[in-house]
């Protein structure tokens, strides 16, 4: 059972770990946007800049 209750439990700290890392990517690529760089923008939202 030890094993059973571990995996959700792994899956869900991965899961937060990779929200919020996302998070910091998407802050990054805002603050690089507005320097004229677009290629993190496109890489991260999958759209074209405003731009």
């Amino acid at each position: 059972m030890d094993v059973f209750w571990f995996v959700p439990v792994l899956l869900a700290v991965i899961i937060g770990i990779w929200v919020f890392y996302i998070r910091i990517m998407r802050s990054g690529g805002e603050g690089v946007r507005k320097e004229g760089k677009t290629l993190v923008d496109k890489d991260d939202r999958g759209l074209p800049p405003p731009f």
